[in-house]
């Protein structure tokens, strides 16, 4: 059989270790710029839905400038997802399974301490449960910090 190992950093080419380099920071910038694409986009659409609370008298909007407000937001998330669509796909699948596997994480560790809350549950069968959903999502963000 073949030897499937890497051969050691002093053999690979540093050219090639340069572009591998490159190719790392590169992915890691358009996670950034995913991650706070998605924070800028979350942040206006909840505003949206406030504004016309805050400023006029109830829920709907009732003045021009409110409606204006409105839209300039609604423009700049549309303007945000044309750019987070341009961030590579590798990227947007990357981080959508990150969103996913940290919500069904979120999900399961809710439920364990709610079944704790009811009784259910003793302290230390709710600690067991937990444990490992909590050691993933602590190593899942540890690779994103990477």
């Amino acid at each position: 059989g073949q030897n499937c190992q890497r051969p050691p950093a002093w053999r690979v080419p540093l050219s090639q270790r340069f572009r591998a380099n490159r190719l790392q920071q590169h992915f890691h910038a358009q996670t950034r710029a995913q991650q706070v694409i998605s924070a800028f986009i979350a942040a206006h659409m909840q505003a949206q839905s406030e504004i016309a609370g805050f400023f006029g008298s109830d829920e709907s909007v009732d003045s021009p400038a409110e409606a204006v407000v409105i839209l300039e937001s609604q423009i700049e998330v549309f303007k945000a997802s044309a750019m987070r669509a341009r961030i590579s796909k590798p990227v947007q699948k990357k981080m959508a399974t990150a969103w996913e596997v940290n919500h069904l994480c979120e999900q399961y560790r809710r439920f364990i301490t709610s079944a704790h809350g009811r009784g259910v549950l003793t302290g230390r069968e709710t600690e067991f449960l937990v444990e490992p959903v909590v050691e993933v999502m602590h190593s899942f963000r540890r690779k994103q910090a990477d």
